[in-house]
């Protein structure tokens, strides 16, 4: 099942203000099944990070925080 980032209501509103497209783009760029080089390069300089997984439905499994020196 895929499942995007914004329910009806949220498309509605994007299509009543004109920014479906924008809206598109940001899903685009940050919603991701891997972590690529440069996620890894900006995780690795914060000293805690938050990382949030779903199920093969789209339902929220967890929400795990993450603290480390930078670099480790």
């Amino acid at each position: 099942m895929d499942v995007g980032l914004y329910h009806a209501i949220s498309r509605k509103l994007q299509d009543r203000f004109d920014t479906r497209r924008l809206a598109d783009r940001i899903e685009e760029r940050i919603v991701r099944d891997h972590i690529d080089p440069d996620d890894r390069a900006f995780i690795e300089a914060r000293d805690m990070f938050f990382i949030a997984t779903v199920d093969e439905e789209g339902r929220p499994q967890g929400i795990s925080v993450c603290f480390a020196r930078p670099g480790r």
